[in-house]
């Protein structure tokens, strides 16, 4: 069977299995069955509106002919627009947050190009490398936040952490790793281009993928710039990393049940509002958020499927409302997919290659994951099989391992995978705390409460 290289996927996966016709019928099939099945439920949805007064009822209805009309507008005119979109949509963007929250957006603007410069760099001396720009660029941001997150958790254990050694973090490694920030812009730039020849065909997807990603972009953008109410970033996330920030140590919150759970996320939130305040913690989920669109691609294009379906396939997984919203507000669930894409990246990378590091760039991306959120467990048991299957194959074509790859397996397996178990039983004597399991639990104190910390009382 001939494989192509090289992520190790066979060639006949790439061959068309029915004609054109008769994909354009299933295709036409299928969006007729789904508009049909959905309609009672838009019109249901549609009808919320009127409750809010008959202007918002209409000026909705008029909204959605707005977006329809843009679309067409924007494919009659994009041959000219298409080499000035992607600069105009990150100018956009960086207008909106230095306008408005300046401060926080230039945190999180050094706190982006030390992951990036910090992730290039660990690329390249593990042999990561990748013909992909938008899987460099993932992989890149991904591997660049996990080792934030790693060196974060370290200074918590060890009490140290504060506005100075925060800002170095950030700083150092923007200036000792210029090279690696220059690669990672060029990545970007073919990443431009690739837009560019996408849509200089006659196909509608760029122009609905602009138009949507420009509308939620905007929901995102006032969201993440406006001072939380949500629940779960008022009560848990935002308190937790005000008290970290504060006591320079990994010491749960008391009367905070959530401190005791993973705190990956957390951390990163600690150490951009010791630098940049709360709105800066805000914009770390949003970061995590944007990261994943270059993996969607990548990874739809790894399949076989061409740009046009790459760009839908971004559009189709950020703009999920449930999703959307998951990644706008103050929460930390987006970290567990963006970890776990780049993790299913390496496993299909390291099937078509002999470099053990795809092997433990993945599990490493599992463990952060796990250190993201508990549920991350339903994509890490199904992952954690495919790595399984990885290091088989590895082993039958013997490759090399190295002592110090195997030391790094092993810690990643016994230290860092569980380390947030390791920290909730040395405080509750529960690794489950404050889920009482009975395994390995003992003299579990009382369910804390869900105060939030005073700054927000």
């Amino acid at each position: 069977m001939k494989v192509s290289d090289p992520i190790g996927i066979p060639e006949t996966a790439f061959e068309a299995r029915f004609s054109r016709k008769w994909t354009s019928v299933f295709v036409f099939g299928w969006a007729t069955a789904v508009a049909l099945v959905a309609w009672p439920a838009f019109l249901t949805n549609l009808e919320l509106y009127r409750k809010l007064g008959t202007p918002v009822y209409y000026g909705t209805i008029a909204g959605l002919a707005a977006l329809a009309a843009a679309v067409v507008l924007h494919r009659g005119i994009r041959r000219w627009t298409a080499r000035f979109e992607p600069a105009a949509f990150a100018a956009v963007v960086l207008a909106v947050c230095f306008l408005k929250e300046p401060a926080a957006a230039a945190t999180i603007a050094c706190l982006a190009c030390s992951a990036f410069a910090i992730g290039r760099f660990a690329q390249r001396r593990l042999g990561l490398e990748t013909d992909s720009p938008a899987a460099g660029v993932g992989l890149c941001g991904a591997l660049g936040l996990g080792a934030l997150i790693l060196t974060m958790m370290a200074l918590g254990t060890a009490g140290l952490i504060g506005t100075w050694i925060d800002a170095a973090l950030l700083i150092v490694p923007c200036l000792l790793l210029r090279r690696s920030l220059g690669e990672v812009w060029r990545m970007v730039t073919q990443l431009t281009r690739s837009w560019r020849e996408a849509s200089s065909g006659d196909d509608w997807i760029p122009s609905v993928a602009l138009v949507s990603l420009a509308v939620f972009g905007a929901f995102t953008l006032a969201v993440a710039l406006t001072p939380t109410i949500s629940a779960d970033g008022f009560r848990y996330h935002l308190p937790a990393a005000i008290y970290y920030a504060g006591t320079g140590s990994l010491a749960p919150l008391p009367g905070l049940w959530g401190s005791y759970l993973p705190q990956a996320v957390e951390l990163l939130m600690t150490l951009a509002y010791t630098l940049g305040g709360l709105p800066a913690a805000q914009l770390v989920n949003p970061l995590f958020f944007a990261l994943c669109a270059p993996l969607i691609y990548a990874l739809t294009r790894s399949c076989g499927f061409g740009r046009g379906a790459g760009i839908l396939a971004v559009v189709a997984g950020t703009c999920v409302p449930f999703v959307h919203w998951s990644g706008s507000v103050v929460k930390v669930d987006l970290a567990v997919p963006l970890f776990q894409l780049a993790s299913l990246g390496c496993f299909i990378r390291g099937r078509g290659s002999r470099n053990v590091n795809w092997l433990l760039a993945g599990l490493l991306f599992l463990a952060l994951s796990a250190g993201a959120k508990l549920t991350a467990i339903y994509g890490a048991i199904p992952l954690g099989l495919l790595h399984v299957c990885l290091f088989y194959r590895l082993v039958s074509a013997k490759a090399r391992f190295r002592p110090a790859q195997i030391a790094a397996l092993v810690v990643l397996v016994l230290v860092i995978a569980p380390f947030w178990q390791y920290r909730a039983y040395l405080v509750t004597g529960s690794p489950w705390y404050p889920f009482n399991l009975g395994l390995l639990s003992k003299n579990i104190p009382p369910l804390a409460g869900r105060g939030a910390c005073p700054e927000f009382r």
